[in-house]
C-alpha cells in the first residue's frame, strides 16, 4: 500500500496541518474570527499533540507501508460469491433505508417550494429541512452508513471482474450527495468519496504519476486542500453564505477560509470548554455522540453550557480532546495508541491481500482524516459500520462454499 493513502498519508493530510494552525491562532484573533474565548490551555495543547504523534507513529509502525503502491488481492471461488452476495446486500439495506428516509420526508410534507427556498438561500431554509422533514428515523436511517463499506466492496468486485460497479455507485453517490445538501450533513458524502477514493487507489499496479516524487507529493497535498475548501465553499454557497454571510460584513473567500478553518479550530477549543466545565471530572459517555449512546450513558454533565454561553455556530468537539474529558491523559493516550495499533495492522493486511480488511480500513479512513474534529470512532454513525464488519467476518466463515469450483481465482491489484 502506497504510503499517501495509508494511516499516515492520511494523518499528513488534514490533520496535521489543521491541528498545527489551530495551535497557533492566538487568543484575541480566536475570540474575532470564531466568536469564542479560546478554552484551549497549554496543557491540552500539548495533550492533543502528543495524541496526533502517538496516532501518527503507531499506526506508521503498525502498517509499515512503502512508497510503492503493490496490494494484490486473490479471489477464490468462494470469496468471490462471498463478495458479490455482500455488494447486493448490503446496496439492498444501503438504497433501502434511503427509499424510507425520502418518502418520510415527502409524507412529512416536503415539497419543491422547500427544496427551492434552500437553493434561493431562505434563510432557515436549511433548518427546516432538517429538523421537519429529513430527520433521523431509529433504525432506518442508521443503516445508510453501510454506504461507507458498500463503496469499497463494490470496487473489488469490478475490479475482479464479477460485475460492473458503476450502477451502484452512481447511485451511492447521488444518495449521499442529496444527503449533505438536503440535510446539510457534508461528512456523508465525504464518508463515501473516501473510502470509495482509497479503494481504488489501493488497487492500482502502480501509483499515479503525482505521487511518484516528494515534490510531486507536497504538491498534491497542497492541490488536495485547495480543492476540499473549493468544494466545502460550493456547499456554503448554498447553506450559509447567501442567508448569512452576506450580512457578515465579510467577502465570499473569507468567509469560508474562516468558516472552514472555525470547524478544526472550534472542536478542539469546545473538547477544552468542555474539560473547563467538568473542572478535570471524567464521563466515558464524552467520547460518545448519537441517541443510543446517550440512551447508555445518559445526559452529558455539560448539560447546555455550549448553549447558555452562546456557542451556537460550530458544534463539535474534536477527537484528540474527547479522550481525555473520557479518561483522563493516560487513558486517551492508550486509546488512541490502540487504535492506531488496530488501524494500522488493517491497512498492513489490505498490503497483503486480505479483501475484508481492504473494506474495513476504508471505512475507518474517515476516522483518520476527520481526528481533528471529531471522534468518528465513538459516533453513532460508525457504530453500524462495526456492526457491517462483523456482518462481512460471519458471512465469509459461514457462507458455503463450491468445493467444485474453489480453485477459480481471481487476482486483483497491484503487481
Amino acid at each position: 500500500m502506497h504510503w499517501v493513502w495509508s494511516p499516515v498519508g492520511l494523518l499528513l493530510l488534514l490533520p496535521g496541518p489543521a491541528l498545527l494552525a489551530s495551535l497557533l491562532v492566538n487568543d484575541n484573533q480566536f475570540m474575532e474570527w470564531f466568536g469564542q474565548p479560546r478554552f484551549l490551555s497549554p496543557s491540552l495543547k500539548l495533550i492533543a499533540l502528543v495524541n496526533y504523534i502517538l496516532l501518527l507513529s503507531i499506526s506508521a509502525l503498525a502498517s509499515r507501508t512503502s512508497p510503492v503502491s503493490r496490494a494484490t488481492i486473490d479471489l477464490d471461488e468462494h470469496h468471490q460469491r462471498w463478495l458479490d452476495y455482500s455488494v447486493r446486500c448490503f446496496a439492498t439495506i444501503t438504497f433501502g433505508a434511503y427509499a424510507i428516509w425520502f418518502i418520510l420526508a415527502i409524507v412529512r410534507g416536503l415539497n419543491f417550494v422547500t427544496i427551492t427556498a434552500l437553493v434561493s438561500g431562505d434563510s432557515g431554509a436549511m433548518y427546516i429541512l432538517r429538523n421537519d422533514y429529513f430527520g433521523t428515523v431509529g433504525g432506518v436511517t442508521t443503516w445508510m452508513e453501510l454506504g461507507v463499506l458498500l463503496g469499497p466492496l463494490t470496487i473489488l468486485r469490478s475490479r475482479a471482474g464479477i460485475r460492473s460497479g458503476s450502477p451502484i455507485l452512481v447511485v451511492l453517490f447521488l444518495f449521499a450527495l442529496t444527503r449533505a445538501f438536503l440535510n446539510s450533513e457534508r461528512l456523508a458524502l465525504v464518508e463515501v468519496i473516501v473510502s470509495t477514493l482509497i479503494a481504488c487507489l489501493a488497487l492500482r499496479q502502480e501509483a499515479p504519476k503525482p505521487l511518484l516524487s516528494k515534490a510531486r507529493v507536497l504538491v498534491f497535498f497542497i492541490l488536495s486542500w485547495v480543492g476540499l475548501i473549493v468544494a466545502f465553499g460550493a456547499f456554503e454557497y448554498f447553506r450559509s453564505w447567501r442567508s448569512q454571510g452576506l450580512s457578515s460584513g465579510r467577502g465570499f473567500a473569507e468567509f469560508v477560509g474562516t468558516l472552514f478553518f472555525g470547524y478544526y479550530a472550534t472542536a478542539l477549543n469546545l473538547a477544552a470548554f468542555d474539560n473547563w466545565i467538568m473542572n478535570g471530572q471524567h464521563w466515558l459517555g464524552a467520547m460518545f455522540d448519537g441517541g443510543f449512546y446517550r440512551a447508555i450513558f445518559g445526559v452529558s454533565p455539560t448539560g447546555d453550557a455550549q448553549g447558555i454561553y452562546g456557542f451556537v455556530t460550530f458544534t463539535n468537539r474534536s477527537g484528540l480532546l474527547t479522550p481525555v474529558n473520557a479518561l483522563g491523559f493516560v487513558g486517551s493516550a492508550i486509546l488512541w495508541s490502540v487504535i492506531g495499533l488496530l488501524i494500522g495492522k488493517l491497512a498492513r493486511q489490505a498490503s497483503f491481500g486480505g479483501a475484508l480488511a481492504l473494506a474495513a480500513y476504508c471505512a475507518t479512513a474517515t476516522g483518520m482524516l476527520e481526528v481533528v474534529r471529531i471522534f468518528y470512532f465513538g459516533s453513532s454513525r460508525f457504530l453500524p459500520i462495526i456492526i457491517g464488519i462483523i456482518a462481512l467476518a460471519f458471512s465469509l466463515v459461514f457462507l458455503p462454499s463450491n468445493e467444485a469450483n474453489s480453485l477459480r481465482t481471481r487476482r486483483i491489484g497491484g503487481a
